[in-house]
């Protein structure tokens, strides 16, 4: 749903590929987007700063694509 990069542009996407929204930015993005517990969408831009976008979703209770398991973080590291 969300990394379709352009210079100047962050787009979501619906699941179809579609365009859902577009946010301006005026350069390119510097860092693949985080999404908090609340939603909100964190990024970074060449300009230097760091872009925080509210989002209207909320996170997938399914192992992926959530680094650390879930939204709850309980995912573990077993080493060798």
């Amino acid at each position: 749903m969300w990394g379709e990069y352009f210079h100047g542009y962050f787009n979501a996407l619906n699941p179809d590929g579609t365009l859902k929204w577009s946010y301006p930015t005026d350069c390119d993005i510097y860092s693949s987007p985080a999404i908090g517990p609340d939603s909100t969408i964190y990024f970074g831009g060449h300009d230097g700063y760091l872009y925080a976008i509210q989002g209207s979703g909320q996170l997938a209770n399914t192992p992926w694509p959530k680094f650390r398991h879930d939204s709850k973080n309980t995912g573990r590291f077993s080493g060798p």
